[in-house]
């Protein structure tokens, strides 16, 4: 937990991260922080604010396929191996007026049920505001962190079927709420087709 708490800070500390990495009682913290600074999508490596690097896109790939993210802040967009007995994709709002968007163009088929289906989690310490939009329409709005969150990670599922037969757009919000720890921490964020009850015969 330590760990989740410092990871986020460490490409804007460095040397201070460093420092309390080497004189503290945690030999695997030096190791963690090194890895951190070495990585190749930490913040240290990001040229401008909310300028989004190719690795960042293919790092979103592993739990977002298909979307592409924009307005990246803090710590650009990071892949966790093991975050709460799981693996974690980090985003950070650009600023606290401008979310970090997950965003991709989707034809929703006829005859089936579409959904889109979300794992989601917040920083120990914070917590940060989600919403859904198809084109203008917000689908979703609410805050993840310790108040909402009862087993470490959100389960959001939003119909999309009454769309059927049209292409949409859809943006997936990281918001700033209080602005302390707003990172999000996306483990699946998945469009998923299924034939509909309806038109599967019974037997």
């Amino acid at each position: 937990m330590l760990w989740f708490a410092l990871e986020p800070m460490v490409p804007g500390n460095a040397q201070q991260s460093l420092k309390l990495a080497v004189t503290g009682a945690m030999p695997k913290l030096q190791q963690f922080v090194a890895r951190r600074i070495a990585s190749g999508n930490a913040g240290t490596n990001r040229n401008q604010p909310g300028i989004v690097t190719q690795q960042e896109q293919r790092t979103l790939q592993q739990a977002a396929p298909g979307f592409t993210v924009q307005d990246v802040g803090e710590g650009g967009v990071v892949r966790l191996p093991a975050f709460r007995n799981s693996t974690a994709v980090q985003t950070h709002p650009l600023d606290r007026t401008t979310p970090c968007l997950l965003v991709r163009q989707v034809d929703i088929p006829r005859g089936k049920q579409t959904s889109l289906n979300l794992r989601v989690s917040h920083h120990p310490h914070g917590d940060w505001q989600l919403r859904v939009l198809a084109g203008d329409e917000v689908l979703v709005d609410r805050v993840v962190g310790a108040d909402t969150v009862t087993h470490e990670w959100l389960d959001v599922v939003v119909d999309l079927s009454r769309f059927a037969g049209k292409k949409i757009r859809l943006r997936i919000e990281n918001r700033a709420n209080n602005w302390r720890n707003e990172w999000a921490y996306w483990h699946e964020v998945r469009v998923v087709s299924q034939a509909s009850p309806a038109a599967i015969p019974d037997h």
